[in-house]
């Protein structure tokens, strides 16, 4: 019977996601595949087309759950498989950092400190107005709500952090911020202004505890940003399950085949990757 099967991997590298798969697919090809999150609103995931009934994908846009006791954010996925539609068991991913990442490019994606929540949330309307002569009421021409434009403030404690933080946001204009624990904990944004503030005093002094680096590093950036839609691009793929991947180990055929123990790899097991 077919099956969509998702795991949760909160720890996986380079950040975390979700081990989509299918199976027992009754035509091969292509399939659009959703996740769909606790609050109703569906979004469409890449899946590669089905061969022999399997298809596997990572999903790197999943959202976050906070720790108990607060809210967790399960999610489900679903698609149709002929006429009938499939859906998998509720998902929760546990992750407790906020995390800002490129959509589709699963290494460009960081860890983020902040130094508080989200900035005020503007909504606007376009509106033009005109007052015609004896009328004590405007005539009034309105559009509708625009989305939420914001800022969000966050700290880097390493010159490598800065520089990985600059990584993403200069890898497309389009991000993914993941706050868990928050009203709005995950949305797309187009990314507006990006800034450093000025650098503190220069201190040799070593920090101790879970902290990186010395003072003298730290940085505190502020993120202009306007909520966005669903990318459209489709992702770039995994990077431990490509086909160059397997080029670079040096295997054989053979070597693959028995890669899980003799004759034991599946179709599902080299799209994971991982080798």
């Amino acid at each position: 019977m077919a099956a969509i099967t998702a795991t949760a991997q909160p720890t996986a590298s380079p950040q975390p996601r979700v081990d989509v798969s299918l199976s027992a697919w009754s035509a091969d090809g292509p399939v659009q595949v959703y996740r769909v999150h606790a609050d109703g609103t569906r979004h469409e995931i890449y899946m590669p087309d089905t061969s022999g009934g399997l298809s596997q994908v990572y999903d790197y846009g999943a959202p976050f759950s906070p720790a108990p006791p607060a809210p967790q954010s399960a999610f489900t996925y679903e698609a149709m498989n002929g006429a009938t539609l499939i859906s998998s068991a509720s998902v929760t991913l546990s992750v407790v950092d906020s995390w800002l990442s490129s959509p589709g490019l699963p290494s460009y994606a960081v860890r983020v400190a902040l130094t508080e929540k989200p900035a005020e949330r503007r909504r606007e309307r376009p509106m033009s107005r005109a007052w015609p002569s004896g009328r004590t009421t405007a005539l009034t021409r309105a559009g509708v709500l625009r989305a939420a434009a914001s800022s969000v403030t966050m700290r880097t404690k390493t010159d490598a952090d800065a520089v990985a933080l600059e990584a993403v946001v200069e890898s497309a204009p389009r991000l993914l911020l993941r706050i868990p624990g928050i009203r709005q904990s995950w949305q797309h944004i187009d990314c507006d202004g990006f800034g450093e503030a000025p650098p503190v005093p220069f201190m040799r002094r070593t920090t101790t505890g879970a902290d990186n680096g010395e003072v003298g590093e730290w940085a505190e950036w502020s993120l202009g940003f306007t909520v966005a839609g669903d990318p459209v691009a489709l992702p770039f793929g995994d990077p431990t399950a490509s086909y160059q991947a397997i080029v670079d180990k040096g295997w054989t055929y053979q070597q693959l085949l028995d890669w899980k123990s003799a004759g034991a790899t599946t179709y599902v097991q080299v799209l994971r990757g991982g080798f």
